[in-house]
């Protein structure tokens, strides 16, 4: 296994209503077997949010792979 990719999304500074948001990640055409995905919520969650102090839930609907 190798990292072929790194993609940190901008974190919220305020309260906002709540958004479904694509994270796109590129990286350079290769033939592979196996992807491993990697994703982690925020920890801990900032003091402006309701569940401050908690660690966040991170909901993946699909994955496309193009």
């Amino acid at each position: 296994m190798k990292l072929i990719a790194t993609v940190k999304p901008d974190q919220p500074v305020k309260k906002s209503l709540p958004i479904l948001k694509a994270v796109g990640c590129s990286f350079k055409p290769q033939l592979i077997s196996f992807l491993k995905i990697v994703a982690k919520p925020v920890n801990p969650l900032p003091d402006w949010h309701p569940n401050k102090g908690k660690q966040a839930l991170l909901l993946v609907d699909e994955v496309f792979i193009n």
